[in-house]
């Protein structure tokens, strides 16, 4: 069973790199499941499959007293299982923008240690502005999705950015992370649209 934690800014998109990392450990006949509520996922926790909450550190304490004895046991109960718990390839990831290391280091009781050291890898993502050296792989990301860039998949959409467009979005320092690039991104995409063009300028992004 793999755990991992990620750590980051509210907007970093890390639920991004989660369906990146579905895909890698080509989990084909599980879902990848997102549950923004830790309290759902507290209800649904022992059941088969890629497993990812955001806001673990907002867990009541007897929902991270049962996170930890499942994965201490490291047993499921698919829904709608009557038998006993088996074992079963599983991989639950939890992210948080909660600072929870400091919590731990100070002795602040909200997150369990016990628990937080259960966890297999932890990854933390900076925010945006700490990370201008991804920006054109980012950008490049995301212009290739079609919720950010209509059409794209079928030709119509914008294939090309000008560099000086790049280097804009490289100096801005976005407060709302990875957000609001795709948001920035979007609204660009719609206003070369409007002109008829594919290729992505700097007058686009000042819409």
């Amino acid at each position: 069973m793999k755990k991992e934690e990620i750590p980051g800014s509210i907007g970093d998109r890390e639920e991004k790199i989660l369906k990146l990392s579905d895909d890698i450990w080509e989990y084909a006949e599980t879902k990848f499941e997102e549950y923004k509520s830790a309290s759902r996922y507290c209800e649904l926790l022992e059941a088969e499959g890629f497993r990812v909450t955001k806001g673990i550190a907002d867990m009541d304490p007897a929902c991270q007293t049962r996170l930890l004895t499942f994965l201490d046991e490291g047993l499921v109960s698919p829904m709608g299982w009557h038998g006993k718990p088996f074992s079963a390839p599983l991989i639950i990831v939890a992210a948080t923008n909660r600072p929870v290391r400091e919590w731990i280091a100070s002795g602040n009781p909200s997150f369990r240690e016990d628990l937080f050291y259960r966890f297999d890898c932890v990854i933390s993502l900076p925010p945006l502005r700490e990370r201008r050296k991804d920006m054109r792989l980012l950008v490049s990301l995301s212009l290739q999705e079609e919720e950010v860039n209509p059409g794209y998949l079928e030709g119509d959409g914008i294939r090309r950015i000008s560099l000086d467009a790049v280097d804009a979005l490289e100096r801005m320092n976005f407060p709302g992370n990875f957000r609001e690039l795709r948001v920035r991104l979007k609204r660009a995409c719609s206003a070369a649209r409007r002109e008829g063009v594919q290729i992505l300028c700097l007058r686009h992004l000042l819409h």
